[in-house]
């Protein structure tokens, strides 16, 4: 049995705290700073709530960071001061969709500090963590962590200097991140042709594999674009590292922008094809465009 603290309880938060609960370990979370709706899902799941931050870390082996890219290396800085000078330090394990780069300046925040860092980006559903997600892991505690998740999911270790696991997120999400973004595009074509039930009838019959995964992940952008245009950015900032253009990636990022400044509403459960007649309908990708999309 081993003690986790998970930062934070979001969806793939709570999914991961869920499945290490249901293999006897136990789960610690500090919600001070936390909405009441988060304290409620914390609850529910069966994790224990603690006062404060410190008090969280203190409890345990191991802290999961999971939260949006953008706070990444503001919760890393925050564990520090709060490990700075404890004999043993929980291992720090960064699940969140980072560049190398940003993976790499985690690394040394945690080193300057004493403890380990591991690298670790995670595959599949979001708000499930079972047969379908593959888990890549990087670092000098790797290995512990992929025990960690071993009867969980395909565990796989990145060899090489600390950021590999980022590396492979943001490969990976070049594409899974991209082509939602392309898709919209070529709808909003068809659409405007009056083509839209024709195209999409094709795709599904075609590209089989392309629709399935298109159906599962494009209805939830208007909840989630904020953070995949934060992901999207980490993605330039490593390819600009690596001396590549990041063409393809920057346009796409510019139509997750479009998507997310059309304020659809994020409340709202949508299927693929209202979604995509609303971002049709109300011009979101249109050259000119004004007003929100209720």
């Amino acid at each position: 049995m081993t003690g986790i603290v998970l930062i934070s309880p979001g969806l793939m938060g709570t999914a991961v705290g869920r499945a290490l609960l249901c293999r006897g370990h136990v789960v610690y979370c500090a919600l001070s700073r936390r909405s009441d709706a988060t304290r409620r899902r914390a609850e529910q799941s069966g994790f224990i709530c603690c006062d404060s931050f410190g008090e969280a870390i203190g409890k345990s082996e191991i802290a999961l960071s999971l939260v949006p890219p953008g706070q990444a290396l503001n919760v890393a800085r925050r564990f520090a001061d709060h490990v700075a000078g404890l004999p043993a330090a929980p291992i720090f394990v960064d699940c969140n969709s980072i560049s190398p780069p940003t993976a790499r300046a985690i690394g040394r925040i945690i080193a300057d500090v004493g403890a380990a860092a591991v690298d670790c980006g995670i595959f599949g559903p979001a708000d499930k963590i079972g047969p379908e997600n593959v888990i890549v892991v990087n670092g000098t505690e790797a290995r512990a962590i992929a025990s960690l998740f071993a009867d969980l999911v395909e565990v796989k270790i990145a060899h090489g200097a600390f950021g590999g696991a980022s590396a492979v997120k943001m490969a990976m999400s070049i594409i899974t991140k991209a082509l939602p973004a392309l898709f919209l595009e070529a709808t909003c074509a068809s659409a405007a042709s009056g083509q839209l039930d024709l195209m999409v009838g094709l795709f599904d019959r075609l590209y089989p594999g392309i629709m399935s995964f298109i159906s599962r992940s494009l209805p939830t952008y208007p909840r989630h674009v904020a953070r995949r245009v934060d992901e999207m950015h980490e993605i330039e900032i490593w390819l600009r590292d690596l001396g590549l253009s990041g063409a393809m990636t920057h346009s796409a990022r510019q139509n997750l922008d479009r998507l997310r400044d059309a304020e659809l509403s994020a409340e709202r459960k949508w299927d693929l094809i209202a979604l995509l007649d609303a971002v049709a309908r109300h011009g979101v990708l249109a050259a000119e465009r004004e007003g929100a999309v209720a």
